[in-house]
This record gives C-alpha cells, structure tokens and sequence, in this order.
C-alpha cells in the first residue's frame, strides 16, 4: 500500500502475481463487477523467454496422458499432426483463467487479450465456448504496417 496512490478512494487495481492465484482470490470479492481485463499470455512460440512459452507436447507425452494404446499396446484411434497435442498443454493453461476472468467481468464487462498467429484461432474457440460465440471479436494487427483492421472470424 506504500506505493499505492490515493489507496483509501481509488476505484482502480492493480494487482501482480500469479493470474490463476489471483483470479481465484478476486472470485469472492469481484464477483460480476469487473469493466475490463488485459491479460498477455504466452503465445505458445517455444521462444525462451523467463517464463514458459512452449505448451506443445512429444507424441509420446501425449500418446501417453491420453491412452492411444490399450493394454496390448494396440492403437485406439489415429493421431495425425492435426490432433490436439500441439495445443493441448496451452489450452489446459488458458482455460480454466477463462472461465475464471469471465465470472469476475460485470455484465457489460470486456477481456482484452494479446496473442500472436500461433494460437489466435485456438483461444477464439476457447473463448467462444466460455464467453459465447456471439459475444467474441478479433482485432488484427498488421506486423509490418502503421495500421491495424479488425476481422471477425
């Protein structure tokens, strides 16, 4: 509170730490009241950065935590390269901080979120079963322009 300004009267917060931790904390006192979140989650790169951006798991990480075999070591099912291992860690990570920002927001309440090419069109699924599909917008940067433009996918 020593670095706060005008703690006693402000209607703004601003909180560090671990965002699960600190969704769950706000969960009892923020219910439905919430007019804005950003968040800037790992774009799932595999860029080495301090924290982790690579989500993105073996075959057989994920033959294993999902049991492509049975007991005689028999496929169950076909695993192409479009399957959900590439994205499955990720969207284990993001979705439950989803459903979470979703509850504190008030009913006219907007999330604000940073993501690259790599997993745009997995959090706008992600985000279309947690906020509804009608209720979802993506605002598109060009990289190598001074403008941005907006598509609604």
């Amino acid at each position: 509170m020593e670095e706060s300004k005008d703690w006693d009267t402000t209607e703004n917060l601003y909180i560090e730490g671990d965002n699960l931790d600190v969704l769950k904390l706000l969960q009892e006192s923020y219910l439905g009241k919430v007019k804005m979140i950003y968040i800037d989650p790992p774009y799932n790169t595999g860029n080495d950065f301090i924290y982790r951006d690579d989500f993105k798991q073996s075959l057989e990480e994920y033959d294993e935590e999902t049991g492509v075999y049975d007991d005689d070591d028999d496929r169950l099912f076909r695993n192409t390269e479009t399957n959900g291992r590439f994205h499955s860690d990720w969207c284990s990570m993001m979705y439950p901080r989803l459903v979470l920002a979703r509850n504190i927001l008030s009913p006219e309440g907007v999330i604000f979120i940073s993501i690259d090419e790599n997993e745009v069109s997995t959090l706008y699924s992600i985000c279309s079963e947690v906020f509804g599909g009608d209720s979802v917008e993506v605002l598109i940067w060009r990289k190598n322009g001074k403008q941005g433009n907006t598509k609604k996918y």
